[in-house]
């Protein structure tokens, strides 16, 4: 399984008294022209998107930038299951099952900070999720189940046609 990265919202944080309605979060920075939002030496975990690109907006005016601009890591993943089933005895079979998720097991990193008022963190991933997960599973079957499918089966009804 793979997946681009998902979009994400670059927001900045400021005081009530900064903007018209009074909202202090999630509003939307400003970009600096020019500036690519990609830092220049390629993004790492330590630095996911380029913190000069976003500028704060100026008093009670609201930031140019779109919404989310930003893309998350992307992702893939294989996934991998075998089975192999044996008879144990005249009316006993038995199955064992091994699944595999994240077989090769890549790092699937979270999203990265985005909001530009916490400079530290912005653009940091600081934790990945889903590592290599392995299940075995083994099942015994008896009785009826084998029974059924070494009876005969059943006859099919008679047709009668009218006399004509």
């Amino acid at each position: 399984m793979a997946r681009t990265g998902l979009p994400v919202n670059i927001v900045v944080s400021r005081s009530a008294s900064n903007m018209l309605d009074g909202n202090s979060s999630s509003q939307r920075p400003d970009l600096v022209p020019g500036v690519s939002i990609i830092p220049a030496g390629g993004q790492t975990i330590n630095q996911w998107w380029n913190i000069a690109a976003f500028a704060v907006p100026a008093k009670n005016t609201w930031g140019n930038s779109g919404r989310y601009i930003g893309r998350a890591p992307g992702f893939y993943e294989m996934n991998a299951a075998l089975e192999k089933r044996f008879p144990v005895r005249e009316h006993f079979n038995a199955s064992f099952r091994a699944e595999a998720f994240n077989l090769l097991n890549h790092a699937i990193l979270n999203a990265p900070s985005a909001n530009i008022s916490t400079a530290a963190t912005f653009g940091k991933i600081t934790g990945s999720s889903n590592p290599r997960k392995i299940q075995l599973m083994f099942r015994l079957e008896f009785g009826a189940a084998r029974q059924l499918q070494n009876s005969a089966p059943l006859p099919l009804p008679e047709k009668r046609f009218p006399d004509t």
